[in-house]
């Protein structure tokens, strides 16, 4: 896979999409009036008002992000450059966040920059779409820092309720995507694999965690840490 991307002003939004385009897994999509190649060249101010909502029938709202979110204070990655992002999905239970073990994925992208793309086609307008509201949810923001590697922009979602998302057996989701300074650039898959993550003493103030990369014999080669300083609500 590759693509030109942007540097969305909700880094949410880029980090769900770009894990959804390269790899087909995890479980961000954006909505059915957008397809992910057209997402992906939009404009950052445009896609930042999208809501993308995950696929597969979760119900959560991972990528629909308030503006009271502080900006993300990781710093950026150098270009051309190739770095680590995460995704996982998991259970949040008495404040500890366990990603499962097939749900829980490392990639490994390729990034260099790129120049801005043509201006896409108007699409016909349609009429918007009713149905129930989401139930509550907590986001928590921060970074994610991996050891001798990159780090990043970390997000931890997971409902108000401890109930699963609507459709699923699980009730909190987590992914990581490094801070790209450029407007645009280029992302490209070059591999991925499993890992274990465990985030606690998740609170009002945040919470941390660590986890462990897995190659394709089964061994750790690479360890992070996660540090979330915040979390707001989604009604």
């Amino acid at each position: 896979m590759s693509t030109t991307y942007f540097k969305a002003a909700a880094v949410a939004i880029a980090g769900a999409a770009i894990l959804a385009a390269c790899h087909g897994t995890g479980n961000y999509a954006p909505t059915s009036q957008l397809v992910p190649s057209q997402a992906l060249q939009a404009p950052a101010d445009q896609v930042a008002q999208m809501e993308f909502v995950p696929s597969g029938g979760d119900g959560s709202r991972a990528g629909d992000m308030p503006a009271n979110i502080p900006a993300c204070k990781a710093k950026p990655v150098a270009l051309p450059g190739t770095y680590i992002a995460y995704v996982s999905t998991g259970q949040v239970k008495k404040g500890t966040y366990t990603g499962s073990k097939t749900g829980s994925i490392w990639e490994s992208l390729k990034y260099t920059k790129a120049t801005a793309p043509p201006s896409p086609s108007p699409s016909p307008s349609s009429s918007p779409t009713t149905g129930p509201s989401p139930a509550p949810e907590y986001i928590y923001y921060g970074t994610y820092g991996i050891k001798s590697r990159n780090g990043g922009c970390a997000y931890l979602f997971t409902t108000q309720s401890g109930k699963p998302f609507k459709g699923t057996k699980f009730n909190g989701e987590t992914f990581g995507q490094p801070q790209v300074a450029a407007k645009y650039f280029h992302a490209s898959f070059v591999g991925s694999g499993p890992m274990t993550i465990t985030v606690s003493k998740l609170s009002q103030s945040g919470g941390s965690g660590k986890f462990s990369l897995i190659d394709s014999k089964g061994k750790v080669f690479g360890t992070g840490t996660v540090t979330l300083i915040g979390r707001t609500l989604i009604q």
